[in-house]
């Protein structure tokens, strides 16, 4: 029984991680490219400040 719990812990912690690394940084560029890479009109929760700059150097 203990060994199962721990197949799903790790599972579980293996798909947590994926998510986090995908969806939520598109999400988080999504955002940030709608608001045009300016962080006062930004909603991020996270800052991508230094994505964000260079973004604005490219355009």
């Amino acid at each position: 029984m203990d060994f199962k719990f721990f197949l799903i812990l790790v599972f579980g912690s293996i798909l947590m991680c994926l998510y986090d690394i995908f969806i939520t940084n598109r999400i988080s560029e999504k955002e940030a490219k709608k608001c045009g890479y300016n962080c006062e009109k930004c909603g991020n929760w996270r800052c991508f400040y230094h994505y964000c700059t260079k973004k604005r150097e490219e355009l």
